[in-house]
């Protein structure tokens, strides 16, 4: 499952918008986003023009959304993240800001990827996607988080030899998963 989020304003518990899609043996399956309502009405960096208070006060907040199932997303998966240092850190942050607890999960940070495999102008989203040819539109969550999605899927298939490494959150790789990295 691919990630992507938009935050309202510089604080990193202000997620006004999260976006997935879900991949199934190298083909985009579905796609869910949610308007978050942020903590406190401070849109200053929100890019959208389309987005303002009006529509996210009428959404539910992030905790709440976490507790009707969007921890669901997260848990038992990998999630893949472009700069997943930085979405994931957003995400454990708001799971803070909301009294909730972050549950064991992975990721994988294509960004990562793309320094270690690639030689881009730019480590950009959409400067790899241009460079690819993997569509992205501007302002489109969902379609920032299928084109990370598809560029890993691309790099496996360019770089066949290639593991990426799995971060974990509240937790450490099992005896399994590390017996399984060696192979």
């Amino acid at each position: 499952t691919a990630i992507s989020i938009e935050l309202a304003n510089k604080q990193p518990y202000s997620i006004c918008l999260i976006g997935f899609a879900d991949f199934e043996k190298g083909e985009l399956q579905d796609t869910h986003y949610f308007y978050v309502r942020p903590p406190e009405n401070n849109l200053s960096d929100i890019r959208d023009p389309e987005m303002n208070w009006e529509t996210l006060n009428k959404a539910d907040e992030f905790g709440e959304y976490w507790n009707a199932g969007m921890k669901n997303y997260f848990i038992n998966r990998v999630l893949v993240a472009h700069n997943a240092a930085y979405v994931i850190g957003c995400i454990t942050h708001a799971l803070k800001i909301y009294g909730i607890e972050a549950p064991r999960f992975q990721y994988i940070d294509t960004l990562e990827v793309a320094k270690k495999l690639y030689s881009f102008t730019s480590h950009q989203l959409d400067a790899i996607c241009h460079e690819l040819n993997i569509d992205i539109e501007d302002h489109n969550l969902l379609s920032k988080a299928a084109a990370t999605g598809q560029f890993l899927i691309t790099a496996k298939k360019e770089y066949p030899m290639y593991i990426p490494r799995i971060q974990y959150i509240n937790d450490v790789p099992t005896e399994t998963e590390q017996m399984a990295s060696l192979i």
